[in-house]
């Protein structure tokens, strides 16, 4: 994530919270990958934001997070 490194800020504060867990999504992810998926339009408009790496598939990292945030609360709540 090159607007907020992983290093000063997500294992930064994981270091910092002892009952915290850490995930790091493999690949060139980035920060805006979290937003929706944008048409067109809005794609040429602010590609910094809606325009990934080419091996990175925005619906797919959405779909993987989901299934994480699901397998997550699944054990908290046993």
């Amino acid at each position: 994530d090159k607007r907020t490194p992983v290093a000063t800020n997500a294992q930064h504060y994981h270091q910092l919270l002892p009952t915290s867990s850490y995930v790091e999504l493999s690949g060139d992810v980035g920060h805006y990958v979290f937003m929706n998926v944008a048409k067109n339009g809005l794609k040429s408009q602010a590609p910094e934001i809606f325009e990934d790496a080419p091996t990175v598939n925005r619906t797919k990292v959405h779909q993987q997070v989901a299934q994480q945030v699901l397998q997550f609360l699944e054990q908290a709540y046993e």
